[in-house]
């Protein structure tokens, strides 16, 4: 079963600094990662979703990789949608995710 994960926001509650699932909870670990505790996964099933701008500014797949020790799938969109539930579909349209899928948050 894939697992998507939606970090496609502004976090516009939270300017001039990486987007909220980037930052730090109080162990160290990124949000994204405390946000998945729990939920046993194939590496390979996880797929998480950011902005393009947020790539090139903040170099995510990076960050990501550090807090993992694997790069997930990535899935990149351009602009920023209108909702979060707009966001899975595009990434699923996007990866061709022809199975069972779970959503997860990302904070």
């Amino acid at each position: 079963m894939k697992i998507i994960v939606p970090c496609a926001g502004r976090s516009s509650r939270f300017p001039n600094m990486r987007p909220k699932w980037m930052l730090n909870a109080p162990n160290g670990d990124l949000m994204i990662k405390e946000s998945l505790k729990g939920i046993t996964h194939n590496p390979q099933d996880l797929i998480i979703t950011i902005l393009r701008e947020h790539e090139l500014r903040y170099h995510i797949t990076k960050g990501i990789e550090k807090c993992f020790g694997f790069v997930p799938s990535i899935c990149m969109l351009d602009e920023q949608t209108k909702s979060q539930s707009e966001t899975v579909y595009k990434t699923i349209e996007q990866m061709e995710v022809s199975e069972p899928f779970l959503v997860k948050d990302s904070d």
